[in-house]
């Protein structure tokens, strides 16, 4: 037997060689275990995998049911809502009439266009008008454009005494027409021609038609409005709509309650009481 540094090294390389076998057996037991269990738990969780899929298809059903019923009765309330409001919009659409009747509005038609005419003010003339009475003040005009071939517009452009909440106002937002004193109400943009000669024999030709739905809307607002006038401006009626516009100051309108309109409407509520 050989010794080296006191080591019997036959010995050593036989049990070196015996421990590499060992490690390499162990190893392999190790990898036959793990994959017996590995199996093991994926028939397991693939048994409780369908257990699972199972419980949470009935969760999801008895959700679904709760989902449901809650859309039914919330459709339900809605309705409600809705037979409601249709009652409130009616009172609130006194309400803006009573506005109405309380406001000094501005019907004049000072109008020109400066698009085309060297950067100058050109001063438009009415052409023809569509409405003129306490109510409205709509007009046509013809006006340059931008354009290369057909240079001339025919516009209708007004105003009405009464705002967004009563009727929807006819604005294109193209119009190239501006009036003294601010916006307008109605801005509809109609055609554009070659000529004005062309476009003052359309508007003869067409002039019934143009605005015509408008028009017709306008006057039934105008016959409610006359009704309010009639009917509505009672002591109980005024207390509503200042209680309206006194809770906007308070809560819509920033430091509404410093300002001058707030403090007139106090002054009127407690006169009223």
């Amino acid at each position: 037997m050989v010794l080296y540094l006191g080591w019997k090294v036959n010995n050593q390389i036989e049990e070196y060689k015996d421990s590499l076998e060992s490690v390499n057996l162990i190893k392999k037991d190790i990898d036959l275990i793990v994959n017996k269990k590995n199996e093991e738990a994926r028939i397991i969780r693939d048994e409780y995998w369908d257990k699972i899929r199972l419980f949470e298809h009935e969760r999801d059903n008895k959700i679904e049911i709760i989902e449901d019923s809650l859309n039914e009765k919330i459709k339900e309330r809605n309705k409600e809502i809705d037979n409601l409001e249709l009652s409130i919009n009616k009172i609130r659409s006194i309400l803006s009439l009573i506005a109405t009747s309380r406001r000094k509005t501005d019907l004049s038609l000072n109008v020109y266009s400066n698009y085309n005419y060297g950067g100058k003010r050109n001063n438009l003339k009415p052409i023809g008008i569509l409405g003129d009475d306490e109510f409205k003040n709509i007009r046509v005009y013809i006006t340059k454009n931008n354009k290369p071939k057909n240079k001339y517009s025919l516009y209708a452009v007004g105003m009405s005494v009464f705002r967004e909440s009563l009727i929807k106002m006819n604005k294109d937002y193209t119009s190239i027409i501006n009036r003294d004193g601010g916006y307008l109400d109605i801005e509809k943009h109609i055609k554009d021609l070659p000529e004005e000669k062309l476009l003052l024999s359309y508007y003869e030709k067409n002039k019934n038609e143009i605005l015509k739905d408008f028009l017709a809307e306008h006057k039934k607002v105008e016959e409610k409005y006359k009704f309010v006038l009639k009917s509505c401006l009672t002591k109980d009626w005024i207390r509503l709509y200042l209680e309206e516009q006194k809770i906007y100051y308070e809560v819509g309108y920033y430091n509404g309650t410093e300002t001058e309109e707030y403090k007139k409407i106090l002054k009127e509520l407690k006169e009223l009481n």
